[in-house]
């Protein structure tokens, strides 16, 4: 939006902005919305070409979206772009007040996953609730050939997901925005479902009874998320001998 394409970038552009708190599925939610007028005219990509997803257009309709539960949409139009974000607002911890690493984001990108593990035919529910960690651990397990369940950025979506089908594994943050969590761990317990968590905490942070579950710190490659992986569906799906 600002920049050198946008309203700002000229003496007489001109930027409109609008917010405000609104009652929406019986919830308040912050409503924004930017509006240029007399912004530069872009220039038009040629017929067939691709069109490019700048990171701006990224966080405003992938990674708010997924972390915020809302909507985001930009459209450029004659005068410039119309960004419009809507969001519930929820109590929460800051991400400054646990102990848990920042985030470490790889940012997109194609993945070779020539000569790695195969993963077809196999579904994987991943639960991370940083956008780029997730699409990036989607993207890579696809590309081993998995089908890939979500990615999801808490517990209840994941939850309704874990009711409706039964993963082959699982890929599981610990932090899920309040600190470490693992009402899932039990469920995928419950249910039989083999997992992997992947956290920025000590293993002091995992209860004993998971203790025996492999840990991956971030930041962690994601052919070493991969190979896991496919390390606990071929251990989960080998024949076991009868002790009879």
């Amino acid at each position: 939006m600002p920049g050198k394409c946008g309203a700002l970038s000229v003496a007489d552009g001109k930027v409109l902005v609008r917010w405000d708190a609104v009652e929406k599925r019986g919830a308040p939610w912050l409503v924004f919305d930017w509006t240029e007028g007399a912004a530069p005219d872009r220039q038009q990509a040629a017929s067939g070409s691709p069109v490019r997803r700048g990171f701006g257009t990224e966080l405003i309709e992938g990674r708010v979206p997924y972390e915020l539960g809302g909507l985001g949409q930009i459209l450029i139009g004659p005068g410039g772009a119309h960004c419009h974000l809507a969001f519930p607002l929820r109590d929460g911890a800051s991400v400054l007040e646990t102990d848990a690493p920042q985030h470490a984001a790889v940012f997109g990108g194609a993945l070779d996953m020539t000569g790695e593990a195969d993963l077809s035919g196999h579904r994987i529910l991943v639960v991370e609730d940083d956008y780029y960690q997730a699409t990036d651990t989607a993207r890579a397990l696809q590309g081993a050939g998995a089908m890939v369940l979500g990615p999801y950025p808490n517990e209840e979506a994941a939850r309704a997901e874990i009711e409706g089908q039964h993963p082959d594994a699982a890929l599981l943050d610990v932090n899920l925005g309040a600190g470490p969590a693992f009402e899932l761990a039990g469920l995928l317990t419950e249910r039989g479902v083999p997992f992997v968590f992947l956290t920025g905490y000590d293993q002091d942070a995992i209860p004993k009874e998971f203790g025996h579950i492999e840990r991956l710190e971030k930041p962690v490659e994601l052919r070493l998320m991969v190979s896991a992986i496919a390390k606990i569906v071929a251990r989960d799906s080998a024949p076991k001998r009868s002790t009879a």
